[in-house]
């Protein structure tokens, strides 16, 4: 069953990922893998909880994500919170952390890595991905985040939107990635 996977996975890989679709399955066909792998939770996992469910409450996919950024809310005001979140987890804003751990999945199962190696690919794929991924908030049950949604600002920017538990105020972050 593995075998047949990994060979659906190398064909779309190779077919180029450029549509909602082929996004959609590129996760669920890593999940699948990793499953049979016994894998532990990962930003693979989080991403793709993320992408096929109109919204995330599983308790176990929030936790692992948006907890982490439980450490960087105190009393300070959404801006400050913004700085420190950019400041200590601006891979995650910028994809890095999925694109590393795309790349290790890739490279440990000898599967064609041209999506995470070639900067042309991966842009293509990261704006499908944000595309997807405006449509899908994560709420939180506990913790000090609320909810996160990726929305567009009145001046077109692509924005991490924070709600925080309890407090009027969300932080705001725009993506910035070169080339996108």
């Amino acid at each position: 069953m593995k075998k047949i996977i990994l060979r659906k996975i190398v064909n779309l890989l190779n077919s180029g990922i450029d549509s909602e679709e082929k996004t959609l399955y590129l996760f669920v066909e890593i999940h699948k893998i990793r499953k049979l792998d016994g894998e532990v939770k990962s930003y693979l996992d989080f991403f793709r909880d993320w992408l096929v469910h109109d919204e995330i409450s599983y308790k176990s996919s929030t936790d692992f994500f948006l907890n982490r950024f439980d450490k960087y809310i105190s009393g300070s005001d959404a801006k400050k919170i913004a700085h420190d979140f950019v400041l200590h987890e601006s891979d995650f804003f910028k994809f890095i952390n999925l694109k590393t751990e795309l790349r290790s999945f890739l490279l440990a199962n000898n599967l064609p890595s041209n999506l995470t190696n070639d900067n042309n690919y991966w842009l293509r794929f990261v704006r499908v991905l944000v595309e997807i991924l405006k449509e899908c908030p994560v709420k939180s049950s506990s913790g000090k985040i609320d909810m996160l949604s990726l929305t567009e600002d009145n001046s077109g920017n692509i924005c991490f939107r924070f709600h925080l538990r309890g407090r009027e105020e969300v932080v705001k972050i725009k993506l910035k990635i070169k080339g996108l």
